[in-house]
């Protein structure tokens, strides 16, 4: 998914792309990480908070 999604952003020219995943999820953290995605912040949503991972 993550290879496809930054595929589809080449095609079509985007700047950038992010992901978010909860907090807690330290699997999904460290795939976006080893991905060479930065941490950019997080934000709070009902259920808890999430972490904003973006490749420029």
């Amino acid at each position: 998914m993550i290879r496809y999604a930054e595929e589809f952003a080449r095609r079509n020219q985007y700047p950038s792309i992010r992901f978010n995943a909860f907090s807690m999820n330290d699997t999904a953290n460290a795939v976006y990480t080893k991905k060479v995605y930065d941490l950019v912040g997080t934000v709070r949503f009902r259920k808890g908070y999430l972490t904003a991972m973006k490749k420029f």
